[in-house]
């Protein structure tokens, strides 16, 4: 009869108990929290590309962290002189950037002939676009090769860029 007695006020006191905890819940406001980039970068290039002081590895995605008050950018590639100043916040831009080589990098290359050269220019296509709700506060800015060759034939090809010595 005793362990009756204990289990029945055991439970009352668990009941009691949680009918406190309802009101607490029922009291409380419940705040929901979205956090999402500013800027999202796809570089769908074969090169890293540097971007405020970040480096987005080749063909990923990657979340631009350095957000200051100045929305322009310059995109570089090692090697290669940075591009022009370009707004990323311009939603709906596409466009072309150029990087030029370097002249250290040009004069090694000319001294060492066994040695792969680099292209003297990159051409990248620029795409700035906004995503998709529910993530449509964050600007997607896409990097693409400008010229992308698509070989349907049945044998293989080779592609080289013009040399102009």
């Amino acid at each position: 009869m005793d362990t009756i007695k204990k289990v029945y006020s055991d439970v009352k006191a668990y009941h009691e108990n949680f009918s406190f905890r309802t009101k607490l819940i029922d009291i409380s406001i419940a705040v929901k929290i979205m956090m999402y980039p500013k800027f999202m970068i796809v570089n769908k290039t074969c090169h890293d590309i540097t971007i405020k002081r970040q480096v987005i590895k080749q063909k990923t995605n990657d979340f631009l962290f350095d957000v200051s008050d100045s929305q322009k950018s310059k995109f570089g590639v090692e090697g290669y002189h940075e591009s022009k100043a370009i707004d990323i916040e311009t939603i709906g831009m596409s466009g072309e950037m150029t990087l030029d080589r370097k002249e250290d990098d040009k004069k090694k290359d000319s001294v060492d002939l066994k040695v792969e050269r680099s292209p003297n220019q990159l051409q990248f296509g620029l795409n700035i676009s906004q995503a998709q709700f529910p993530f449509n506060k964050t600007t997607i800015v896409t990097v693409v090769p400008r010229y992308l060759i698509v070989n349907k034939l049945d044998h293989p090809i080779q592609i080289r860029q013009a040399c102009n010595s």
